[in-house]
């Protein structure tokens, strides 16, 4: 505090008022001053000194220290070392850091009943042109890394976290250089992370380097070069490169198949900002039918970008969790296109495709099951191919029931009705994981039977069979759709196949009133025939007292037998 400088005179006497000489001649000395070599700390000495023994001085009024203008003497003086030079001088000693550039240090100092006395001392940090490229290097990249952030999908997505790369630049492990030559004589790009720089003629431990056509200043966001986007792509490269040498990387793969496909879906982020900008012109309800397709344009191309790779090697799923662990980035358009519909942005900016589930004449029923049809159109009238559909499922109560058969803009297929209230949509999958919704129906169901395994496929004209096996080997299926198990003679825990599908239908369903203690119970799919057709996608659900507690599906192949589980009914 600036007291501290009052109270230090104080204790050797200079407020002794009763010797005090008027017209004192003050000197004051500032260091440093001038051109300054580049030092992580810079000495700064402030001396003032008297014509007279500081105990016959008048009364001090006025002392302050500025830099650059701005008042810093407290800040200064409680960072100093006071020492008396002499009984005529004084000195006030620390060190600070000054980034690069021009500085001004001043002093003032006034007694009672003088003349204000006033010292300046400028001097000048030579630049540290490494830090300079660095911090440049790095504010580029941070700007690339949120160049959407004002978008909506902005918050639903992550370009990656670079702090491990900060690290090792920060750390000096990385140096930049500027040398167009040797970028042009490798091929000519703009950036580029390499080892042992022809040009360092003194290798250290650290060997690795970024080096630039220009200085990193010039470099900028643009869609035709994006120059900061290489920054980007060579800033992976270190920081892979910087785990592989502590052995901690997650990849698998080389750093381009990974972020080959990242570059193609950032390249596809640029057409999510024409689509927000459609979705803003064409409002939340009853979308123009011109501005809907545009946006439909836009994000198709999105969909695609994210589907490839501008090196052409794809990463597969568990890759891209491998380079989301690494660096955070998460580009999804599944999760994009859910947060949308969620703020309530109409499907017609989406889907040109149309998926429409009819109502059934009757709403409610006491059967187990129930066959469901619709249609699937397209928005503007363009034909949709039936080879750009993986499958279509329905749903019910939000899990995955069965599956439908299509062609030509119909569908058709059975589900298991839980008991009490189903809300049921159709689910398309498009062959690039697009998944477009229809809308819902409500269905009330009154059956009481307690357990239903419920299999469907999703080709017609093909044979698959549900089975169901209990510890002693006896099998519920086609052949014996009603065998006796458990207690003789006692239908309540004898399992019941409904019907044997063969080329009219694609739907199966085992039925049990009760389970036997102890009893074990393995559920099996077994695809009897393809007739030519092909592999088939195969749905189980199992429903427990109206609720689906179960539920997946498997690509089978003909003949193909597969376990879908086993389970063991407690003995009490």
């Amino acid at each position: 505090m600036r007291n501290r400088f009052y109270i230090y005179f104080l204790f050797i006497g200079w407020f002794v008022l009763s010797a005090y000489s008027a017209h004192a001649n003050t000197i004051i000395t500032i260091t440093p001053s001038g051109d300054q070599p580049y030092y992580e700390r810079i000495p700064v000495i402030i001396m003032v000194s008297f014509d007279q023994p500081i105990n016959t001085l008048p009364a001090l009024e006025k002392f302050y220290i500025r830099y650059n203008g701005l008042d810093v003497t407290n800040f200064f003086i409680d960072r100093s070392i006071i020492t008396p030079i002499s009984d005529r001088a004084i000195q006030l000693e620390t060190q600070l850091i000054f980034p690069p550039g021009t500085h001004t240090l001043s002093v003032e100092l006034q007694f009672v009943g003088e003349k204000l006395v006033v010292q300046e001392s400028s001097f000048t940090i030579p630049g540290d042109q490494q830090e300079q490229y660095r911090n440049t290097l790095l504010a580029k990249i941070s700007q690339f890394i949120h160049q959407y952030d004002n978008y909506l999908f902005g918050s639903w997505i992550s370009l990656g976290d670079i702090t491990p790369f900060r690290k090792r630049i920060n750390d000096g492990q990385i140096q930049i250089y500027i040398d167009k030559d040797y970028l042009e004589n490798g091929g000519g790009a703009v950036a580029a992370y390499v080892e042992k720089y022809v040009w360092k003629y003194v290798y250290t431990i650290y060997d690795q380097d970024i080096i630039l056509a220009a200085p990193p200043s010039t470099f900028s966001i643009d869609d035709s070069t994006n120059q900061s986007g290489t920054l980007w792509h060579e800033a992976i490269h270190a920081i892979s490169h910087g785990l592989q040498l502590a052995g901690t990387s997650p990849l698998t793969a080389d750093d381009h198949t990974y972020i080959g496909w990242a570059e193609s879906c950032i390249e596809g982020l640029f057409h999510m900002t024409k689509f927000e900008k459609f979705v803003q012109e064409g409002g939340l309800i009853d979308p123009p039918d011109d501005i809907s397709k545009k946006a439909r344009i836009r994000w198709k191309q999105f969909i695609k970008n994210c589907s490839e790779s501008v090196y052409g090697t794809l990463p597969t799923k568990a890759q891209k969790a491998e380079f989301k662990t690494m660096i955070g980035f998460y580009v999804d358009p599944i999760t994009i296109k859910k947060k949308y519909l969620d703020l309530g942005v109409p499907r017609e900016y989406f889907e040109n495709i149309k998926v429409i589930l009819d109502t059934p004449a009757t709403t409610e029923t006491s059967e187990t099951t129930i066959d469901l049809t619709g249609i699937y159109t397209s928005r503007d009238g363009s034909t949709v191919n039936d080879s750009d559909i993986q499958h279509i499922y329905f749903q019910v109560n939000g899990k995955k029931a069965s599956a439908a058969t299509f062609s030509n803009g119909n569908f058709s297929g059975s589900i298991g009705l839980n008991e009490g209230e189903n809300n049921i949509i159709a689910v398309l999958v498009l062959t690039n994981g697009e998944t477009i919704k229809s809308n819902s129906i409500k269905i009330k169901s009154t059956n009481q039977i307690p357990i239903t395994i419920t299999l469907s496929w999703d080709k017609s004209k093909v044979d698959v069979d549900l089975w169901l096996e209990n510890s002693s080997g006896s099998l519920c299926y086609y052949d014996n759709p009603n065998p006796d198990w458990g207690v003789s003679g006692d239908t309540l825990d004898d399992p019941e196949l409904d019907r044997d599908c063969i080329d009219s239908c694609n739907i199966e369903h085992i039925n049990l009133r009760s389970m036997i203690p102890g009893e074990t119970y393995i559920v099996k799919v077994h695809y009897y025939s393809a007739n030519d057709l092909g592999s088939t996608n195969a749905f189980i659900s199992v429903v427990v007292n109206g609720q689906v507690v179960f539920s997946s599906n498997k690509t089978l192949r003909e003949d193909e037998v597969w376990e879908v589980f086993r389970y063991t009914h407690p003995t009490n």
